[in-house]
């Protein structure tokens, strides 16, 4: 171990650099990551688990990658404060991939074949690590924001499942910068309309909607245009949005607002707790 990862050029990481270079090993590869100033951690093959004790203190010189890395290893990326304040953003359910967009300024993305851009890095000083999932022993992980203490793997890695992780090369060449508040305010956007989501029913939506828009709207908790937009992104995540269904949602969305202000009864969190148990705790504790 060495006392320091930050022996290239700091210019953090770069799709530009990066493809300049043309690595093609494991070993290349890290060795480019290394060069931008990113701290790099071997991990096991085809595994998220790293190949050696104590990673998250690891801090990896240029000269110390052939020591550490073999072909065939995962490259994982030390994310946080040691690698200039890289962060990952996580899509860690379909949902959330569906709709990461509304919400998250465009940046340099990665992911595999059956998640694409399930990855987004962005650089944002003092964020912290935080997870959002269902409640349960079972319950699931919806999204990940992975700062200091954690890594994420990057291509070339290779996921347990087989599947290649590769940069999105269609669209930003670096990640962008945001500051952390503002960043984790959208990834708890994105969790909330993705466990509305999770939640729609079948049938009974116009019911479900109101009930919504009365919690969601209730003093402390949302302004009308954030409502909107998250019950607008949650229809969008579980394939109702149909045009008629986003017109009676933003209605719905409207003539709570207007109710609420003139004084009037709306339906609220006790109706939608009934509709879809669980949901209401699971958005107050958010």
């Amino acid at each position: 171990m060495k006392d320091s990862n930050l022996n290239g050029d700091g210019m953090g990481l770069s799709l530009s650099k990066l493809d300049k270079e043309l690595p093609k090993t494991v070993l290349e590869y890290a060795a480019a990551y290394s060069s931008m100033g990113l701290g790099t951690v071997p991990n096991q093959p085809g595994s998220k688990r790293p190949a050696v004790k104590g990673w998250t203190e690891l801090r990896l010189r240029q000269e110390d990658i052939p020591e550490y890395f073999e072909d065939g290893e995962n490259v994982g990326l030390l994310l946080g404060e040691l690698s200039g304040w890289l962060v990952d953003v996580d899509l860690d359910c379909a949902e959330a991939g569906a709709i990461a967009d509304r919400f998250l300024a465009d940046t340099l993305a990665s992911g595999r074949k059956s998640a694409p851009r399930s990855h987004h890095l962005f650089v944002s000083q003092g964020a912290k690590s935080r997870s959002w999932r269902t409640p349960g022993e079972d319950g699931t992980t919806i999204l990940e924001l992975r700062s200091t203490g954690r890594q994420t793997l990057e291509e070339p890695s290779a996921h347990p499942t087989g599947e290649r992780y590769e940069y999105d090369r269609d669209g930003a060449l670096e990640p962008v910068e945001i500051s952390a508040e503002p960043l984790e305010l959208a990834c708890l956007r994105i969790t909330t309309a993705a466990a509305i989501a999770r939640c729609l029913p079948t049938d009974g939506r116009h019911d479900f909607a109101l009930a919504l828009a009365g919690y969601l709207r209730r003093p402390g908790r949302l302004d009308e245009e954030d409502a909107l937009a998250i019950m607008l992104a949650a229809w969008h995540a579980a394939g109702a949005d149909s045009r008629e269904a986003l017109e009676d949602v933003e209605r719905i969305v409207r003539d709570t607002a207007r109710k609420i202000s003139s004084g009037e009864q709306v339906t609220g969190g006790t109706t939608l707790e009934e509709m879809a148990p669980g949901l209401v705790p699971l958005l107050a504790g958010w």
